[in-house]
């Protein structure tokens, strides 16, 4: 019986096999270490997003300066997650990125792992949601006043009472 959560020893994956499938995830992944906020891991979408400017080594504070390291460590300390939303420039235009910080679980307090997602679509949506209800709140003013011109017409040409 397989119980979620629980490697079964036949199904152990080796290292190399864990890099390989974390480099070909969409979803962007980092650890990083919270003494020099050096990046200690990432994956190519996460390289892609934020990458080094001048050194390889440059710190996440200045890959994503977005980042509020205080804010990250306070809230992931304090078993929560940290969450915002950053844009990165990606072939020219700006992608809009959701990144959510948690705390490493391998017993070492200063490692964070960071969990990065292009939200282009979901902005899209929203945008696209906006738009609508922006058109069908113009179209119901629109209509409520086109219903007030018609009784003020049919006022002039009949009595109330009609």
């Amino acid at each position: 019986m397989s119980v979620p959560g629980v490697e079964h020893p036949s199904a152990a994956l080796d290292r190399e096999t864990l890099l390989q499938v974390a480099q070909t995830l969409s979803t962007g992944l980092a650890i990083v270490e919270t003494e020099r906020w050096g990046v200690l891991f990432e994956n190519a979408a996460f390289f892609k997003w934020f990458p080094p400017q001048n050194d390889a080594d440059e710190p996440l504070t200045v890959r994503m300066p977005d980042f509020k390291p205080d804010r990250a460590v306070s809230r992931t300390q304090g078993g929560r997650t940290y969450a915002f939303e950053v844009e990165s420039e990606s072939g020219g235009r700006n992608i809009p990125i959701t990144v959510e910080v948690r705390l490493l679980q391998d017993g070492d307090e200063g490692r964070l792992v960071l969990e990065c997602r292009d939200i282009s679509k979901q902005k899209q949506a929203e945008y696209m949601l906006e738009s609508y209800s922006s058109l069908a709140e113009k179209n119901a003013r629109d209509l409520q006043r086109e219903k007030e011109r018609v009784e003020r017409l049919l006022l002039n040409v009949m009595p109330r009472s009609v």
